[in-house]
């Protein structure tokens, strides 16, 4: 579900284009870079350990896990502050609404329509009129 996209799946995305990126930008790093990836040719490196491939393997599992963790601790921040918000009897939304609304209890600014200039019930009106009655 959204959870597992969330804390898994974008951080394992997110992680091996950030590795396979800079791979392309410094070819000094050894990395797996897209050009080695499509090759068609194997792999060649005297030990398996120290291959490009390798490398790379270790650098996205080091940042999916760092992203892992990032995700993780802002979901946690997130439900420790939406806890605190609950507990001091706050309403839904917190100040959110308040700047976006100042008269949000008074209705806003924005006054309400009445019958005469309601435009919904016009258009419904004109839409059912019949054929002379313009």
């Amino acid at each position: 579900g959204p959870v597992t996209l969330v804390f898994y799946l974008v951080p394992a995305v997110g992680s091996l284009l950030l590795v396979l990126g800079v791979s392309e930008l410094d070819h000094d790093l050894s990395g797996l870079s897209a050009h080695k990836l499509l090759s068609p040719k194997r792999c060649a490196a005297d030990d398996p350990l120290h291959s490009p491939a390798a490398r790379s393997l270790a650098a996205w599992a080091i940042l999916w896990v760092a992203g892992v963790s990032f995700q993780c601790l802002l979901a946690r921040r997130t439900r420790l502050k939406a806890m605190k918000m609950v507990e001091a009897g706050a309403q839904p939304g917190g100040d959110l609404v308040q700047s976006l609304l100042p008269n949000a209890q008074e209705g806003g600014n924005i006054p309400k329509p009445t019958d005469k200039d309601d435009r919904y019930q016009l258009i419904v009106k004109a839409i059912y009129a019949g054929e002379g009655s313009d």
